[in-house]
This record gives C-alpha cells, structure tokens and sequence, in this order.
C-alpha cells in the first residue's frame, strides 16, 4: 500500500494543487485490502484532478479511477487560484470509468468514458439520442467530462453543452468516420462560445478530417473564451492549410489568461511560414508558462526551424516547454540555434526535445550538448533521439559533456534506442556521477549493459530508473 502511494505522489505534477495528507488517506481507504480495487497505478494528472488505472476485483475489467477536487463553495466557476493558496477543506469526487482502447491508422490511444452511477453510457449504444440526453444530464452536475463521440451525434452537441452554464472544464474526443463532423464542428463550437466559466479546454480531433474551416471555427471559438486558462487541441492528421492555421492562431491571440497550451499538429502539412505566424500570435498571450508544439511530420526543413526558433526566447513566464520535431532533417547550425534560443529562456526548468529519426550526426549531437549546457535553472531534460544511427560513441559523449553542466537537473530521461555506441561505462562512470542533483535517470537503450555498469549506476544515484530492451 505504502509503495502504491509513495509511487503516486512521486509522479504528481507540480501545478497539481492538492493536499497530499488528505490524498493520502482517501486512496488508504479506497484501496485497503485489495477488496474493490487491485494493481493501482498512476495514470495522468491535472491541476485540479488525479488518474489512476486499477483493476475492478468485482467486474474483472481494467478502470480509471478518476479523483476531483475543490474548495467547498457553492459556485464551482468562483474556484481560482487564491482560493487554493488558503487553508480550505477540500472535497472529493470520485468517478470510476471502463478504459477502451481504439485503432486508427496504425495508432493506438486509450480513451475512457465517464459513468455516473446512475448513467452507463455504453449501455446506451443503439439509441444515440439517449445518449445526448443523458449526456445533457451528466453536464449539469460534473465540471469535467471525458467522452468519445462516435457518427450521428452532432446535432445534440450544441444543446448539451449549452446547457452547463457553470461548466468550467471539458475534455472531448470526437471520432467521426465519415463527413457528418462538420455538423459536430458546428455544434460544438457554438456550446463552448456559451459556456462563459470555462477555463480548461480539451479537444481530440485526431484523424476526424478537419480542414481549414473547421479550424477557423475552432478559432473563433476560443477566441471567445476570456476564461480560458488551458487549451489543449489535439488535430493530427488535418489537413488544415495556411487558413486554417492563421484562424486558429488568432483566435488563440485573444485569449490573454492562458497559461497552458498545447497544440498537437502531426502529419499537418505545415510549412514555414504558418508556423511563423503561429508563435507570433501566441506570443501575445503573456501568461503562458507552459508550450506543447507536436509538429513532427511537417513540411518543414532545416532553414523554417533556424528561422522560428528565435521566437521561443520571448516567452518570458515560460518553465516547461516540449516540442516534438520528429522525422524532419536537422543541421548542425539549426540544432545549435534552437538548443540555444532555449537558453534564453530564463524560467526554463523542464524541456522535453523529441528528435526522433531527424538523422542528427555526431557533431549535431555535439551542438545540442552545446546549447543545453546554457540551460543553466533546468530541473527535468526528455531527449528522445530514437533512431538516429549516426549518433555514435564520440556523440553520445559530447552531448553528456553539455548536459553534465546544467547542475540543477534532477530528473534526466535520455532515448538511444537504434544509437549505436558503446561506451556505457563511461557514460556512467565519468559523466552521470558528475551530476550531483540528480535523483532519477531513465535511458533507453538496446546496446548491452553489463552488471559492473548497474552497480555503477547503484553508487552513483540515490533512485535510478533504469530500462534496456
């Protein structure tokens, strides 16, 4: 039970506002014995809610065990941030769902639907509009809803979410097969516009065929959210073009509280320019303090990245940051200059870098040693370099010789799976000891590890996670 615990608390995320005496004592009560719930592991968090996936004893099936909480008040749209800064009781709400998992080209995401106790949406799946009401019912009473829509729903979306109009949260997948998602699109945006209270923002459209004036909808949409503080867009496989991105980018300009952003754009077909325009236009939100851009796929080189990578350091509230760049070509100079761009971000203190097959060589991956070495307040560094072959011995060095100086890192998670050097007992023994705050390393590697290069990992850190295939 302890080590359950221990090993939630351990991955909650730091915004996550929750007091950990009385988290600790509600999951000791839910999980005691292992009566209802067994093998609980941690699955996601939020600022204001916790995920864990379990096994139900009595329905033999795989759960998430969603944990709200908030202040006693009598208007959740009232909850801000001051308000979780006192000395408040907390409440809270416990939502038990079925996971399912779904395949849509070659790719697989675990979604999960929220049931109330007196609604059991998968019970209704032959009577769609049962479904819509019982979904208008659940609104009214949860800030927060996870759901997969499937075909034919789209004309009930509007009314149902129209109707909360202290919906402060919304977490959405729509999976649409065929080209009834226009009437979704439109339904769906014109909810949100009246739902005034609404804060965070969560919309999955993956592979739904959005074009350019989905994404204008879109838009206009969050445009009108004075509230929103967290936007999360999820739009891999559109084809959305330069409308659709210019849209969606002013649209995003207008919301002036927003903090947190991520916008997920694989496989996009955006060129340099769109992108240009982009971070300028989220570089009038001043608040934001955490960026997710997932453009892996793109029709981007080397010279777009060199060109936009400047517009990173004007962020100044930025402290987290990922970006995903997967599959597009680097240069020695456009690594350099974005590694250091970063750099200048002077609150930076958690990076995520996915550079997946972008054919980096042993002086890029030099280079990018270079300009981390720069990141000096970095507390958490995601490198993920699957792929490229030509990182080898001499690279790897190089790159552990920039990452050895930023002395603050407490938590460093380096991808060489299909890296082929071999030089893990100097990887250890010489560089990683150097580093005297940090506390947890995970590499992924498939070159052989030796029991003498464990053991030296053992000595060198207090916790390591270690994984090899």
């Amino acid at each position: 039970m302890n080590d359950i615990i221990f090993n939630i608390n351990g991955k909650l995320s730091q915004q996550c506002c929750i007091f950990q005496e009385e988290l600790q004592e509600l999951l000791e009560t839910m999980l005691k014995d292992g009566n209802v719930f067994q093998n609980a592991r941690y699955y996601e968090n939020s600022k204001y809610s916790l995920t864990l996936r379990a096994q139900n004893v009595k329905q033999k099936k795989l759960c998430a065990i969603q944990i709200f909480y908030f202040p006693f008040v009598d208007n959740l749209s009232t909850l801000n941030e001051n308000q979780l800064k006192g000395d408040l009781p907390f409440k809270f709400i416990l939502s038990q769902s079925i996971f399912k998992k779904f395949l849509i080209n070659e790719y697989t995401f675990d979604i999960y639907e929220t049931m109330r106790q007196s609604y059991r949406f998968q019970d209704l799946e032959q009577n769609q509009n049962n479904k819509v009401k019982h979904l208008k019912d659940a609104f009214k009473d949860y800030f927060e809803l996870k759901y997969e829509f499937g075909n034919d729903v789209g004309n009930g979306i509007q009314q149902s979410i129209s109707s909360c109009t202290n919906l402060i949260s919304l977490n959405m997948t729509i999976q649409i097969k065929n080209n009834s998602y226009k009437l979704s699109m439109r339904g769906l945006c014109k909810g949100i516009t009246e739902c005034k209270n609404i804060s965070t923002l969560i919309l999955n459209l993956i592979f739904c065929g959005v074009d350019g004036e989905g994404a204008i909808q879109i838009g206009n949409t969050i445009g009108k959210c004075s509230n929103l503080q967290n936007f999360q867009l999820n739009l891999d496989g559109s084809q959305i073009g330069q409308d659709g991105v210019i849209g969606l980018a002013e649209g995003i300009s207008y919301c002036q509280n927003l903090f947190c952003l991520v916008l997920s754009l694989n496989f996009c077909y955006i060129q340099g320019e769109e992108l240009q325009i982009l971070l300028q236009k989220i570089q009038m939100c001043p608040l934001i303090s955490k960026l997710e851009l997932h453009l892996s796929e793109n029709e981007l080189n080397y010279e777009d990245l060199t060109d936009i990578s400047s517009q990173f350091s004007q962020f100044s509230y930025l402290y987290q940051l990922t970006l995903s760049f997967n599959f597009l070509i680097m240069m020695p100079d456009t690594i350099l200059k974005i590694a250091n761009d970063i750099s200048q971000c002077q609150n930076l203190q958690y990076l995520s870098l996915n550079l997946k097959n972008c054919e980096l060589n042993e002086d890029i991956a030099g280079m990018l040693g270079d300009g981390l070495s720069k990141c000096q307040l970095l507390k958490s560094l995601n490198l993920n370099l699957l792929g490229n072959e030509s990182i080898q011995t001499e690279g790897v060095l190089k790159l552990l010789d920039g990452i050895i100086n930023c002395q603050n890192i407490n938590n460093l998670s380096i991808n060489l799976f299909n890296c082929f050097f071999s030089c893990l007992d100097q990887f250890i023994g010489r560089k990683i000891r150097k580093m005297s705050n940090l506390k947890q390393l995970q590499l992924l590697t498939n070159s052989l590890v030796q029991a003498k290069t464990i053991n030296h990992i053992r000595k060198a850190l207090r916790l390591v996670n270690f994984i090899r295939q």
